[in-house]
C-alpha cells in the first residue's frame, strides 16, 4: 500500500512538474493572444471612426453636389432672363421712370397728409 502511496504521490508530482512547464509554455501564446485580440479591438474601434468619417463626408459631399446643382439651375434661369430682358433699352430712359415713380410717392405722400389733417379736423 506504502508503495502505491509512493507511486501515487509520484504521478502527482511529476502531473504538476508537467502542469508547471505546461503554464510556462502557453503563458507566452495566452499573453500574445490576448495582445492581438486588444490590437484588433483597438483597430475595430479605429476602422468604426474612419467608416463613420467617410459616412459623413459622403453626406456632406452629396449636400455640395445637391447645391451645385441647385446653383447651376439658377444660374440658367437667370441666364435666361437675362436674355428675354430688352437690351436697347438706355439709362435716361431707366432714369425717367424712376423720377416719374419718385414724383407718384411724393404725390401720395402729400395726399395722405392732407387726407390725415381731414380727419383729425372732423374730430
Amino acid at each position: 500500500m506504502r508503495v502505491l502511496q509512493g507511486e501515487v504521490s509520484e504521478i502527482k508530482k511529476e502531473l504538476d512538474e508537467l502542469q508547471a512547464e505546461w503554464q510556462e509554455y502557453t503563458k507566452p501564446i495566452t499573453e500574445e493572444i490576448f495582445q492581438q485580440k486588444q490590437d484588433i479591438s483597438e483597430k475595430k474601434v479605429e476602422y468604426k471612426y474612419k467608416l463613420d468619417k467617410i459616412k459623413e463626408i459622403k453626406r456632406e459631399t452629396k449636400e455640395a453636389l445637391g447645391a451645385l446643382e441647385h446653383k447651376k439651375e439658377m444660374l440658367r434661369y437667370l441666364n435666361q432672363q437675362w436674355e428675354k430682358t430688352p437690351k436697347d433699352i438706355n439709362r435716361n430712359q431707366y432714369l425717367k421712370r424712376i423720377y416719374e415713380i419718385i414724383g407718384n410717392l411724393k404725390q401720395q405722400k402729400s395726399d395722405i397728409k392732407t387726407m390725415l389733417l381731414d380727419i383729425q379736423s372732423i374730430q
